[in-house]
């Protein structure tokens, strides 16, 4: 699926919920008097909401996962200074280095990584969808 229609999807999806969310309640199929360009203001607007949720959910596990090591490391540093017998320190040091040998999982990075990316090729495509959807209003009310 190209990106093109990805974007579309997403817009489609959202506006549909955002279009039907009034009728429901009885509403006109606006939701309020929202006309369908509001609607698919809305709908973008909701769908970058959500990817953001996303990026930050993504970016808390990451740094969640630096707290734990920063703890991880102190403990260990506390056993290596405690430590008094040769086999003492070379476990303690042997602990040490394993827990600043990088404790961020690589597949969280990455996620967040592919999830910001989507997020800026969102902000693009809402940006060219509202643009050229505005500039098209405009040149029809010119007409009318």
């Amino acid at each position: 699926m190209s990106d093109v229609n990805i974007a579309n999807q997403i817009a489609n999806d959202n506006a549909y919920a955002t279009f039907n969310k009034g009728k429901a309640k009885g509403q006109s199929a606006g939701g309020g008097g929202e006309s369908w360009f509001e609607a698919l203001a809305d709908a973008w607007g909701s769908a970058m909401n959500k990817q953001a949720d996303k990026i930050t959910d993504l970016s808390k596990m990451v740094q969640g996962a630096g707290d734990a090591a920063d703890a991880t490391k102190q403990a260990a540093q506390a056993k290596l200074d405690a430590a008094v017998t040769p086999g003492e320190k070379a476990d303690a040091r042997a602990e040490l280095n394993a827990a600043t040998s990088g404790s961020d999982q690589p597949s969280v990075m990455v996620k967040l990584s592919a999830e910001s990316m989507k997020m800026s090729f969102m902000a693009n495509s809402e940006s060219t969808s509202m643009s050229s959807t505005a500039q098209a209003l405009e040149t029809m009310a010119k007409k009318g």
